[in-house]
């Protein structure tokens, strides 16, 4: 990651990255063994979680500059806006094909990658599958 800050930065934007990887989301999500499995739902709703936790504590949200923060903030609401219009529950969908083809989550990784653009960072497929 080419960012200088904390670990709990590195973290909360490595799970950024992690939602804006295909890659990540083909070799973790997709193809993820019964030891190394990441429900990409999750993925999704507990970085989203932390985030908002991050930019709304008085106390956490020093950390991160106003750009750092509106770019999260704004990231947050996208992929809030996105997330739902994923149909998560239909059976009748693989999670191949939610990663693969569906235009929403197309939209969410986009997101991402703007998100950590505009924060100025930036990982390798290897540290997003670092555990």
């Amino acid at each position: 990651m080419h960012l200088e800050s904390s670990t709990a930065k590195h973290r909360i934007l490595r799970n950024v990255a992690r939602i804006g990887s295909q890659a990540y989301q083909e070799h973790a999500c997709v193809q993820g063994t019964s030891e190394k499995y990441v429900l990409l739902d999750e993925l999704l709703e507990t970085t989203l979680s932390s985030l908002e936790h991050e930019i709304t504590n008085e106390v956490l949200a020093t950390k991160w500059s106003q750009v750092e923060r509106d770019a999260l903030r704004d990231f947050v609401d996208r992929v809030n806006h996105l997330f739902d219009q994923i149909a998560w529950q239909d059976e009748s969908l693989t999670l191949a094909s939610i990663v693969h083809e569906d235009p929403s989550m197309q939209m969410i990784r986009d997101a991402a990658n703007e998100c950590l653009r505009q924060v100025r960072a930036s990982f390798s497929v290897e540290e997003l599958l670092a555990d």
